[in-house]
């Protein structure tokens, strides 16, 4: 989150050892270009908290296509909350649960980002990048903040897309409730994202 606070801002620019001084003016261009960035810098300054039902509504679908790790991670977490209840019951109660809507940190503040959804939308079920996806936020990137954002567990889709060589910031649906976006691209229905997230958009592309 530091490093993605300290480039967002236009006057810092990044380049890796040994600079020479050819490369100085790309790195100039390139800060003076970047789409600014405050929401990097708000998430600095932000106590994030996973919402461990929404976590469990998110995971729900992914329960059959996943490894026995993450299986074993999602009982933990619903028996936590629901009691030591048989597979079916703890998915029932999941499903049943309701989801009461509270105004993230960031409520009524407006962020030009294009916040794209992490699995299911830039990465499938089987954990691989969907080049049609990654094309359109590459297109996006040159005019937009790029925010990658998940309503699962945060940190597992951090690792997940570093390990895929990707380096945007990250962050949890649930902390951008009530905020408004430029642009929200999911693999969800608009009128059910709209019922679970609360995150207000000029645009929605469904993927």
């Amino acid at each position: 989150k530091r490093y993605h606070a300290a480039v967002a801002r236009p006057n810092v620019v990044y380049g890796q050892l040994p600079l020479r001084a050819s490369d100085i003016p790309g790195l100039i261009a390139q800060a003076n270009t970047r789409p600014p960035d405050p929401l990097a810098v708000d998430l600095v300054y932000a106590e994030v908290e996973s919402n461990a039902l929404s976590i469990l509504k998110h995971n729900l679908p992914y329960l059959e296509a996943k490894d026995e790790a993450f299986r074993a991670e999602w009982l933990s977490l619903a028996k936590s909350m629901f009691g030591n209840l048989l597979l079916d019951e703890l998915t029932k109660s999941v499903q049943q649960a309701d989801l009461t809507p509270k105004p993230g940190i960031f409520a009524g503040r407006f962020y030009e980002d294009v916040c794209v959804d992490v699995e299911g939308t830039l990465v499938d079920k089987n954990g691989k990048l969907q080049p049609e996806v990654v094309n359109l936020v590459i297109q996006l990137a040159e005019t937009y903040p790029i925010t990658l954002w998940t309503g699962g567990n945060v940190a597992n889709a951090e690792r997940q897309i570093r390990e895929l060589g990707i380096s945007r910031k990250i962050t949890a649906k649930q902390l951008m409730r009530g905020a408004t976006v430029s642009m929200v691209i999911d693999d969800m229905p608009q009128a059910e994202f709209d019922s679970e997230y609360g995150v207000l958009y000029t645009h929605y592309k469904r993927i």
